[in-house]
């Protein structure tokens, strides 16, 4: 394929953001393009990064069991990542969208910015693009187009 103007930079240098086994890159997808159920089910089904880290610290800094518990009650945070594996799914959240790390699914998009690098932006999907795993059609929400 011919990486040319039209599907963009690879600032990765084909060593980031990409499925190394299979050379099909990481796909980036905003989280206003999957359906709020869809990021309910990572929030509830997926591991909360963040938030296990949280108690790390806790433990690391000596904190007691006593004093993690009453801490963690007032532990809030809208920015928390999620790791999600199910259904065929490896995902990861981030303050730039959902990294999907492996998929049953690829598609062909645009490269992402120098914010991703290597990584296929899902917002921005083309014929002649690199192939990158993406979500399948359970992930969105269709009935506007109804």
């Amino acid at each position: 394929m011919n990486n040319n103007n039209k599907v963009g930079i690879d600032y990765g240098n084909g060593k980031c953001n990409i499925d190394l086994d299979t050379g099909i890159r990481y796909g980036v997808i905003g989280y206003n393009t999957i359906s709020s159920e869809a990021l309910d089910d990572i929030h509830m089904r997926g591991f909360n990064v963040s938030y296990d880290n949280y108690i790390k610290e806790l433990e690391a800094a000596g904190k007691t069991e006593e004093e993690i518990e009453e801490m963690v009650e007032f532990y809030e945070s809208d920015n928390d990542t999620y790791e999600y594996k199910a259904d065929g799914y490896e995902i990861i959240t981030s303050g730039l969208g959902l990294f999907v790390i492996h998929s049953p699914y690829t598609t062909t998009c645009k490269f992402c910015s120098p914010c991703c690098p290597g990584a296929g932006d899902l917002d921005n999907c083309i014929d002649d693009g690199v192939e990158t795993y993406c979500l399948g059609p359970e992930w969105f929400d269709y009935s506007h187009l109804y």
